[in-house]
């Protein structure tokens, strides 16, 4: 686990993902195994065990199409049946304790608050959520694992979440 995820709860009800973990889904999947990934990726998303916020979709559709990533999340976006926009008293309830979270050097809306937002609201509404992201260095905004821990929601890396899956994946360089 990471040093600030952890799944005491046991494997979540939904996974939130975010655009860094589906981005680097390239490096920590051998090419073989991608398509049965992005497959079951897929009957997730049906079946409400995974969901990423419209912002996301639109992150890694817009910046690595054609490539599988931006291709799969163009294709899947519109299957998602949780929410894609986040409530907006959860979003300011978000910012309010997070408000650094925003990376204010992107040129777009930075999908980042939107997937501790989303994280966040379907917590409220009873479910087991953890989010999966790669964001956890340093740079000017706040780490979305860093404001995930601030709001006491689980994080964890991808090639974690993949292990729980039974997903082969490439170990780090």
């Amino acid at each position: 686990m990471s040093e600030q995820g952890t799944l005491a709860l046991g494997q979540p009800d939904i996974w939130v993902v975010d655009s860094s973990a589906l981005i680097q889904i390239k490096k920590a999947v051998t090419v073989s195994h991608q398509w049965s990934l992005f497959r079951s990726l897929e009957q997730m998303v049906a079946e409400s065990k995974m969901a990423s916020p419209r912002q996301v979709y639109r992150e890694v559709s817009s910046a690595m199409h054609p490539d599988a990533p931006g291709v799969w999340a163009a294709g899947v976006r519109d299957t998602q049946i949780l929410p894609l926009d986040v409530e907006a008293l959860v979003m300011r309830d978000v910012m309010a304790q997070v408000p650094n979270v925003v990376d204010i050097s992107k040129d777009e809306e930075d999908a980042d608050p939107y997937v501790v937002g989303l994280a966040r609201q379907l917590s409220e509404q009873g479910s087991r959520v953890c989010v999966v992201t790669e964001d956890i260095v340093d740079r000017v905004s706040t780490l979305i694992a860093t404001a995930c821990a601030s709001l006491n929601l689980q994080w964890i890396q991808l090639r974690e979440c993949l292990s729980i899956l039974g997903i082969p994946y490439r170990a780090k360089p």
